[in-house]
């Protein structure tokens, strides 16, 4: 056996091998074209989520829905399914081909968008948006998951944040664009060509995506033999999960669930077309939400190295912030007024969303997935899916005749409360985190 002597004890210790994975089979060019396929999927998914609230004037001159059937349609009848499909499907995905499963459901996605285009009444439509929800269930976890594989972890942080970005373009391509198709070509139209087509991007999908598993082998997964009912009551006993979960619905309610009609509001305030109306909010949106979101993660991260309670505090008080420049902005009397108040409100509003996430996985402990499932689940059935029909039947109650666009602003004024709510919400989980910090 041979002795250590002093060099061998004096030398440095070994530098740790770098990570290997998956990604290790694939060059630069190839992850960020895979990157590159899956940031059009995901501005798909959001143009074909979002293309319904642009097309809500002429839908209900054509059909005559109240705006409670309307707020139905964009926010309940997509919510509903959103929901209840998307846990069983992300379950399926953690042990199946992604590859295949992603184009599955982006097929069905386009479908059902195309399918909106030719309904004939309110429960087809209801219908073929229940489709549209279940289907895109599937789309963002997916995406996440194969971008885990295809990345090293040095990279995958800045590959998220690219795949992110959908969600802005998403939403500006379907307000502008679909506006656009609806005042020359109409609103069945709109649907037409906003749900066909995305099919060239199901076959970029096909050919040019990867699915690391087949290519490594498929390794049985270690799965923790831990009862759904046993987890959730976990969760259920953590007083600051409890407070981020209402948190979300809240915030969901009047961020997704009344905002929806903020375009709509513009058309009837304003007498906009919905042309000039979509592009007009989709690229304050854009501005706004994309600066917001960046300077707030880099000053946030700052603030929780000295007070991890900073992760609650900070989304308390932005939050807060939103709701009067919501309100002033439901008061304004002019356009300019009321667009600089309405983009204040989302930069603010945006500038919330990563802290609540980050506040989520700082107390849920090793049931992480789970309890974003959870919170993401309880916001779109409770949060957005209910607040947009209510928004709507509020709108029909109050509507003042000869004012177009009076009952609507009500609605908005009442429902844009809640950010207050939710931001009293974070205050509590704020108490709370450093006891129940797992």
């Amino acid at each position: 056996m041979r002795v250590q002597g002093p060099a061998d004890a004096a030398s440095p210790p070994e530098a740790p091998a770098p990570a290997t994975g998956p990604w290790d089979d694939y060059g630069p060019a190839r992850r960020w074209t895979m990157l590159t396929i899956l940031f059009l999927i995901g501005t798909s998914f959001y143009i074909d989520r979002n293309i319904i609230s642009i097309l809500i004037v002429p839908l209900k001159k054509e059909f005559a829905f109240s705006d409670a059937q309307l707020g139905l349609l964009s926010g309940f009848a997509f919510a509903l399914f959103y929901s209840l499909v998307g846990l069983p499907l992300s379950n399926f995905a953690d042990r199946s081909d992604r590859k295949w499963l992603l184009t599955a459901a982006m097929t069905l996605w386009s479908f059902f968008t195309a399918l909106c285009g030719v309904v004939g009444n309110f429960w087809q439509l209801m219908l073929c948006r229940m489709g549209v929800g279940g289907s895109e269930s599937i789309a963002m976890p997916i995406s996440q998951s194969l971008i885990a594989d295809y990345f090293p972890p040095k990279d995958r942080t800045k590959a998220l944040a690219v795949l992110n970005l959908t969600a802005t373009s998403g939403f500006l391509v379907g307000l502008a664009g679909g506006a656009w198709i609806s005042d020359h070509y109409g609103w069945r139209m709109a649907m037409l060509i906003c749900g066909l087509g995305a099919l060239p991007a199901v076959l970029l999908a096909l050919l040019g995506l990867a699915e690391p598993r087949r290519h490594r082998g498929f390794p049985s997964l270690k799965i923790d033999a831990e009862p759904f009912p046993t987890a959730l009551a976990a969760l259920s006993r953590i007083a600051a999960y409890r407070n981020v979960v209402l948190a979300f619905t809240l915030y969901y309610a009047s961020s997704q669930g009344a905002i929806v009609f903020l375009p709509t509001y513009l058309v009837r305030q304003y007498n906009l077309t919905l042309t000039y109306a979509g592009s007009l909010y989709a690229i304050v949106s854009a501005v706004a939400s994309l600066t917001a979101s960046l300077a707030a993660g880099v000053i946030i991260d700052r603030l929780a190295r000295r007070d991890r309670r900073w992760l609650a505090w900070a989304p308390a008080i932005t939050i807060l912030i939103a709701c009067p420049c919501f309100e002033l902005a439901m008061a304004a009397d002019s356009l300019v007024w009321t667009m600089t108040m309405i983009g204040f409100g989302i930069a603010f509003t945006a500038a919330t969303l990563p802290a609540l996430f980050a506040t989520t996985l700082e107390v849920c402990g090793r049931r992480r997935a789970l309890a974003v499932s959870i919170a993401l689940a309880a916001s779109a059935l409770f949060g957005a899916g209910l607040a947009s029909p209510i928004t709507g039947k509020l709108s029909d109650l109050m509507t003042v005749p000869g004012l177009d666009g009076e009952g609507l602003r009500r609605a908005l004024a009442i429902m844009f409360t809640l950010f207050a709510l939710c931001s009293v919400t974070l205050l509590f989980t704020a108490r709370r985190m450093r006891r129940d910090r797992i």
